[in-house]
């Protein structure tokens, strides 16, 4: 079975709340579990970025759900590519919302301390992802 890494940004529709991310991460971590996909969602100022990992198909069908959710726009491939590993294993959804944004980190990766995948070249925003991801430990908002 192949395992692929997928990487996307959106704006979100609509602003959210906490109450609102914290179901969408509720209801992404239990269908991830049984696709067997793994990995981490960011949201700040209305941005969503999220690496996916995991069976190729598995992946690819959640994706196309994932462009038929009302709740994204702008929806923009940023990476794609078959994994030897996965990133973010211990995670069926990793998910950090902007309190916990590090725009020092952002700035290391990007132009600005503004979080803006849209404009980070793929390689960038994989790397801004791995590195969040690990300064995270445990703590995942929720």
């Amino acid at each position: 079975m192949r395992l692929v890494r997928l990487v996307y940004a959106s704006k979100a529709t609509k602003s959210m709340e906490l109450k609102d991310l914290g179901e969408i991460h509720k209801a992404a971590r239990g269908k991830n579990a049984e696709l067997g996909i793994t990995g981490l969602l960011c949201y700040d100022e209305n941005v969503f970025v999220q690496w996916l990992e995991g069976p190729r198909d598995a992946v690819n069908e959640l994706y196309t759900t994932i462009l038929r959710d009302w709740r994204h726009d702008r929806i923009t491939l940023l990476d794609y590519g078959e994994v030897d590993q996965r990133q973010f294993q211990q995670w069926e959804m990793g998910f950090v919302s902007a309190k916990r944004i590090d725009h020092e980190l952002v700035l290391k990766y990007s132009a600005t301390t503004k979080f803006e995948p849209f404009s980070m070249s793929a390689k960038s925003v994989r790397e801004f992802l791995i590195e969040f991801g690990e300064k995270q430990g445990d703590i995942v908002d929720a």
